[in-house]
């Protein structure tokens, strides 16, 4: 029997260094719902104001989770570390879908990955000699 199941692509750059997945479009609530909780336990609300630590990285202010959740992926990519440790990379597929259902687009994209008809891509750039970096979705 051949396989049925539909898949939605995602994936985020900054460089040289490319992260990419298929998830299957059935699973896209569970993966989301993991990365909103390793937030969770994170202690990440966003109207707290008291440091978090996400993934090693501490995080003082804002407490802001979709803030958190960026910078957790561009020090990822930046320091590689997506491509030493499998739990890592899942970790940063799950943060991205997060980021795309609960960001401005995912109303309109969560149905297309649903459908396994999305292709969703992040583009990170560090701007200001590293200090700072952007984080634009493409489609």
């Amino acid at each position: 029997m051949a396989d049925t199941a539909s898949y939605f692509t995602i994936e985020a750059s900054l460089g040289r260094s490319t992260i990419k997945a298929g998830v299957l479009s059935t699973e896209t609530e569970a993966v989301v719902e993991q990365w909103g909780e390793w937030l969770a336990k994170a202690g990440v609300r966003s109207s707290e104001k008291e440091p978090v630590i996400v993934g090693g990285l501490a995080f003082s202010t804002p407490n802001d989770p979709r803030m958190i959740t960026r910078h957790y992926v561009y020090d990822s990519l930046k320091q590689g570390k997506y491509e030493r440790d499998e739990k890592e990379w899942a970790a940063v597929i799950s943060a991205l879908v997060w980021l795309t259902v609960t960001g401005p687009a995912g109303p309109r994209l969560f149905p297309e990955m649903k459908a396994g008809t999305a292709a969703i891509a992040y583009e990170l750039t560090e701007v200001e000699g590293g200090r700072t970096f952007t984080f634009y979705l493409r489609v």
